[in-house]
């Protein structure tokens, strides 16, 4: 008898580390950028609990042995806690699907599912249009990424060689290579049309958030879980300035449209300027009382427009870091910030369930974006800035009105939470990334 209740005790312990592991994998799905903020100290503490659940569970029944001692009543049973998964929060399945389904009933009539991009096995992170509109490059956790033809839903090429989740896709401005960044710690170039590695950009100790090409192709930068930002020869993969200087994670970074400087975002609740070609610093942007998640530049690179964990954003001045506006109604976390084309606006996305639209120049509101029955990963104008295009935890997509407010169509379909959707440069088509392991193009009607 005393065999056998030490063995439950160490079957306790060991279904402990069990529950544990599935906790924090789930986690790490569902809200990965949180998660990355806590990576360290979880994984130290996951492991010490875990071993002190296996003693625990192997010394208790030792400790338990008959004794002259009186016995423990029944009612100091100590009860078993039953973890139940969130309501809210659905179970994408990746089995294997037909290459082609029928499109979504419009709600509105105004758009409608062109095409679906099945193939990935794991959820499709971002997606993004080529220059001319005719291909989509999307970055998916099963450690790939790929280029399709979005007239016919065919895989042009697949970018294979990440040994980790793939988080970022982007073509350069000629359309014919794209960078991706991966979990693996690299980024990588590739010739869009045949798959082929042209550069492997290595040298970061940690995860690579983001990755993107210069206005003129020539150089790529990267942000990384080091601390760091990079910039590299496009072509060669040679490292031509990094960026230290943060204190944390940073989470992304951009070029500016003439391409002699970069800005990054991080967690340590800044964003900086730097001289692309040097790393100098040009400017810090402080003020922030939480972590920088994104940032980016004008259209015209005067001003930079920042989101924030504090539930803010904030414009700059560039060159000086000065702040224009404060950005403030927002009642959770941003996402991300992104100006209009013309430089007067500027959205913004939030766990809040909202998109909001704003004057750039000054603290006001010009239209709340509010339906979504969850959280808003990503907000971006149509390249006549009369649009809105918003991502939702709710699993739709939705496209506004940009001056009103005004929903114009609820873009339906995916089985999983979608992750951003963007439009194509000519305004007529969207694509979307989802956690149900595929992208969809839809079109105007």
């Amino acid at each position: 008898m005393e065999l056998v209740t030490w063995i439950s005790g160490v079957l306790v312990g060991i279904v402990g580390i069990i529950a544990g592991i599935a906790i924090i994998g789930y986690a790490q799905d569902r809200f990965p950028e949180a998660l990355a903020r806590i990576k360290k100290p979880l994984w130290i503490g996951g492991r010490a609990l875990g071993l002190l659940a296996l003693l625990v569970g192997a010394l208790t029944p030792l400790a338990c042995q008959p004794t002259p001692a009186p016995t423990l009543s029944p009612t100091a049973t100590i009860p078993t806690a039953t973890l139940a998964p969130p309501a809210a929060t659905p179970t994408a399945t990746l089995a294997a699907m037909p290459t082609r389904t029928a499109p979504p009933a419009v709600p509105s009539g105004t758009w409608q599912n062109l095409v679906e991009l099945r193939g990935h096995t794991g959820t499709v992170w971002s997606a993004a249009f080529s220059p001319d509109g005719r291909w989509v490059a999307t970055a998916s956790w099963d450690n790939t990424a790929r280029v399709w033809e979005v007239a016919t839903g065919k895989v042009v090429a697949e970018l294979r060689g990440h040994t980790h989740w793939v988080t970022a896709a982007t073509f350069s401005p000629d359309g014919k290579q794209v960078v991706t960044a991966s979990y693996d710690e690299t980024a990588r170039v590739w010739e869009a049309s045949t798959g082929k590695r042209v550069a492997e950009l290595r040298g970061h100790t940690g995860s690579v958030y983001s990755a993107s090409f210069s206005p003129d192709g020539r150089l790529v930068v990267t942000a990384s879980e080091d601390n760091t930002a990079r910039v590299w020869e496009a072509a060669t993969g040679k490292v031509v300035a990094p960026l230290r200087g943060h204190r944390d994670q940073v989470w992304s970074a951009a070029f500016s449209p003439d391409g002699k400087w970069v800005v990054t975002a991080s967690e340590d609740g800044s964003a900086q300027v730097w001289e692309a070609n040097t790393g100098r610093v040009v400017a810090e942007l402080r003020g922030h009382t939480n972590g920088v998640l994104s940032a980016s530049f004008s259209s015209d690179g005067r001003l930079v427009v920042t989101a924030s964990w504090d539930g803010t954003a904030r414009v700059w001045e560039a060159t000086t870091g000065q702040v224009i506006v404060k950005l403030r109604g927002h009642t959770d976390i941003l996402w991300g910030a992104a100006f209009s084309p013309d430089g007067q606006r500027v959205v913004s996305a939030s766990e809040d369930k909202t998109a909001r639209v704003w004057e750039a120049s000054e603290e006001r509101l010009v239209a709340e974006l509010r339906g979504h029955a969850g959280s808003v990963y990503s907000a971006s104008f149509s390249p006549d800035g009369k649009w809105v295009v918003t991502a939702s935890m709710d699993k739709t997509a939705r496209i506004w009105e940009a001056a009103t407010g005004k929903s114009l169509a609820e873009l339906r379909g995916h089985t999983g939470e979608v992750y951003s959707a963007l439009f194509s440069p000519d305004g007529r088509l969207v694509v979307t990334a989802s956690r149900d392991g595929t992208a969809r193009v839809w079109e105007v009607r």
